[in-house]
């Protein structure tokens, strides 16, 4: 597939001719330290590459050219930038495959967060058990970009390696130490924070060998669904982008708000 000849093409070449001139005068030049990444960040935006698909892209080189990878210094970039993926993989081979059609649960694990899945370790606490106001605004920012995307479901409880921690170390401090005060502290963040209050989210416990797991199916909602702004803080509009959510501002904000407005 040839490359579209705009702009970024015209860069690709200044890039490429940088990297010529400097070699003639030292042959050693570490090119791929310097101009190579910008050649790769365009290369994938100008073929509209996913995340998923710059990971395997990335993965593929370092397994065909490993002696170069590792030479590069590409090898230990890539295993640092992906170590969650690698480490649910080994994750993955280390069970028995019927393992992961043992439980639906499981099986959501074992695909992986993308567009319309995502794991979270904890509701309103941080990972010693003390209540913590981000683990809040993180559920509640993700519930908020599957409502203003195609919906999705939230796994909380779970690592972004797929571990299983439970929802364990949020009882303590939810009314009755329960499902039932854990679905209600969740559900009083939700109402708390987004505007308008969303309708038709559903709340499920999975009770597992290595904890209860806590499943929130999010429906898609028309219209815009605001993260509300603290003390003079403006608010936030919160979408889902491949396998993460992102806050959008400026010009993005406007343009998505007003096609999604029609």
């Amino acid at each position: 597939m040839p490359i579209p000849q705009n702009a970024d093409y015209a860069r690709l070449k200044e890039l490429v001719s940088a990297i010529i001139e400097k070699q003639k005068t030292e042959p050693r030049y570490s090119y791929y330290q310097h101009e190579q990444k910008e050649i790769d960040a365009l290369v994938y935006q100008l073929y509209r590459l996913d995340e998923n698909d710059i990971r395997e892209v990335e993965i593929w080189f370092c397994r065909r050219y490993a002696l170069l990878a590792k030479a590069q210094g590409v090898w230990a970039e890539v295993e640092t930038k992906y170590a969650d993926y690698f480490e649910r993989a080994k994750l993955i081979l280390e069970k028995p495959p019927g393992y992961w059609h043992s439980h639906p649960v499981y099986t959501l694990i074992a695909e992986g967060e993308g567009h319309k899945l995502d794991f979270k370790c904890y509701l309103a606490v941080d990972i010693d058990g003390r209540a913590s106001s981000k683990s809040v605004e993180s559920v509640v920012s993700e519930i908020a970009a599957f409502l203003n995307t195609n919906g999705g479901t939230l796994l909380i409880g779970v690592e972004d390696s797929g571990v299983v921690t439970g929802i364990e170390k949020d009882l303590p401090l939810v009314n009755k130490k329960n499902n039932d005060g854990f679905e209600q502290k969740l559900r009083q963040s939700v109402e708390a924070a987004l505007s308008p209050n969303p309708s038709g989210i559903k709340v499920a416990f999975e009770p597992l060998p290595e904890g209860v797991v806590c499943r929130v199916e999010v429906p898609p909602q028309l219209g815009v669904t605001y993260y509300k702004g603290k003390g003079d803080l403006p608010d936030k509009v919160y979408i889902r982008d491949g396998n993460r959510s992102i806050a959008l501002e400026g010009r993005n904000l406007v343009d998505w708000t007003l096609r999604r407005r029609g």
